[in-house]
């Protein structure tokens, strides 16, 4: 198990650089002057302050800052352009939200997504819990769009909200009905906004669809009947051996899986919840005195987890997990039992509901439908006894297939 876990945590620090690729795109100079270039790309959560670029492949990494580009992008995915002006730094924390509805403005030079391009264009900005949306029309200047949640006279029981982007848009769109019925229900969210954007700029699917990448999820949902290899160790550290055994089973488990696709770093990223239910059944020795011991044990566990995901090609992909189960449960009473011989009557020990501790996967998905994954868990305890310690772990094959 700790060769598993070392490969894997190589594995993963690997495929999470070597991922990052340098992609074609361009960028725009203070100058007004264009290159066509290389740009490592890592599709950025947060609006990034600088990128890296080569002019050729074999070509010496640069480094371009939002001092020295007016806009740039990775073909086939949204550009960013500069802005220089004011952007509302309140964070909706509401524990700790600002009594006032006007906006906490701070003086920035950054770069925004662009998420909608004609007459009226939409932007973006993240970081650090901060998120700014933008507007410009044919006159080219970037205004932002008002927005806060606050405290009403300072009374924490209270929420209100500044909304002031939605008079905002009814001047925007002053000149599209279509437009104008789609204020009242638009949201402060990416994709609400988008959509409104996209409606009056007539934009095509095509269009739509790449703004819409910035912020679209996936959600799979996976069966997964698989096989533990089981071990669990029972042992007295300051008596004598007559109860240490070692104890090993084959059993099938069977889980189910849903996977919550993060909206950056190209989908490498995902969020994991998964329902488990498996068992052990297994009969051994005890070590000085070869009394005969068998196990019975069944569980549910409910783990959450994260997955990293590297590419291979467009329809595989090899990925790692690591996984923790916020809740186990027992699904029968688990017990120990030694049975007699002529210095020692039956012996039961009650089993308990199993401790929690990391779980660490790696597998391989063909065409995001069919999988296999393999876990390995580290040491956790069955039942809490005064004079024993136990553990458990277990090696697991599973085969995955994505519903949807």
């Amino acid at each position: 198990m700790k060769k598993l876990f070392l490969f894997i945590s190589i594995f993963s620090t690997v495929a999470l650089w070597s991922q990052l690729k340098f992609e074609k795109g361009y960028f725009i100079d203070n100058q007004e002057k264009r290159h066509e270039v290389l740009i490592k790309n890592f599709d950025w959560l947060k609006n990034p302050t600088t990128f890296k670029y080569k002019t050729e492949e074999n070509a010496e990494e640069k480094t371009a800052t939002v001092d020295d580009v007016k806009e740039f992008q990775v073909f086939g995915y949204n550009k960013l352009i500069r802005y220089t002006g004011k952007i509302n730094v309140y964070k909706n924390n509401l524990d700790n939200l600002s009594y006032s509805p006007e906006p906490d403005f701070r003086d920035a030079k950054i770069f925004l997504y662009q998420l909608s391009t004609g007459k009226k264009n939409l932007y973006s900005y993240f970081s650090n819990e901060i998120q700014n949306f933008f507007y410009s029309d044919e006159s080219g200047e970037i205004k932002i769009l008002i927005y806060k949640i606050y405290n009403p006279e300072g009374n924490t029981s209270l929420l209100a909200i500044n909304d002031k982007y939605k008079s905002q848009l009814n001047n925007i769109f002053s000149d599209n009905e279509a437009a104008l019925k789609m204020v009242k229900s638009t949201e402060y969210i990416d994709s609400d906004l988008i959509k409104i954007f996209n409606k009056y700029n007539q934009v095509t699917s095509e269009q739509s669809n790449l703004s819409l990448n910035k912020v679209k999820t996936k959600i799979h949902l996976a069966l997964k009947p698989g096989v533990n290899f089981s071990k669990f160790k029972f042992y007295s550290p300051s008596s004598p051996q007559s109860y240490d055994a070692n104890l090993s089973s084959i059993d099938p488990k069977f889980s189910a899986e849903m996977e919550y696709i993060l909206p950056f770093n190209k989908g490498k990223w995902s969020l994991l919840l998964e329902a488990t239910y498996s068992s052990m059944n297994a009969n051994s020795k005890s070590i000085d005195n070869d009394r005969d011991i068998s196990i019975k044990y069944g569980y549910m566990e409910f783990p959450i987890g994260v997955r990293y995901s590297m590419f291979l090609n467009d329809k595989s992909k090899i990925f790692t997990n690591v996984k923790f189960p916020i809740l186990t449960l027992k699904t029968q009473d688990g017990s120990l039992k030694y049975t007699s011989t002529t210095y020692y009557s039956d012996t039961y020990f009650t089993l308990d509901r199993m401790s929690s501790s990391f779980i660490f996967g790696l597998g391989y998905s063909y065409n995001n439908k069919y999988f296999v994954e393999l876990n390995s868990s580290m040491k956790r305890s069955i039942s809490d006894f005064i004079y024993f310690r136990n553990y458990f772990t277990y090696n697991s094959i599973s085969i995955g297939y994505n519903i949807f």
